[in-house]
């Protein structure tokens, strides 16, 4: 199982690769939002973490339901659908980010 500073460096070279991939650099403010936005969607998955060690039984909670690629798929059309709501992102682009970050995360535990 991965350290969450992997988890946030996987999601870190992810959207770097992006954007130089689509050619555009973004804007300092940009960039400062959109790497938070990764931050938390890439130890996202480990939410349910989070009552295992209130409870004290850190394996009993970990890697179970925010764990699936489908609650990936459901988180990932949310926040398409909130990013796009605001005007400032496209629901395909917000989806797609968020989906690979959340995704990464499953796949790499």
């Amino acid at each position: 199982m991965p350290s969450p500073i992997a988890h946030l460096a996987a999601g870190y070279v992810v959207t770097r690769v992006a954007w130089r991939a689509s050619g555009r650099d973004p804007d300092g403010r940009t960039t400062a939002v959109v790497l938070a936005w990764v931050a938390v969607l890439s130890v996202l998955p480990d939410f349910d973490s989070a009552l295992g060690i209130v409870l004290g039984d850190f394996g009993r909670f970990h890697n179970n339901l925010t764990h699936s690629l489908f609650v990936g798929i459901v988180v990932a059309v949310v926040a398409g659908g909130l990013a796009a709501a605001s005007g400032r992102v496209r629901f395909r682009t917000a989806c797609g980010l968020t989906l690979v970050c959340y995704e990464l995360h499953v796949v790499m535990d």
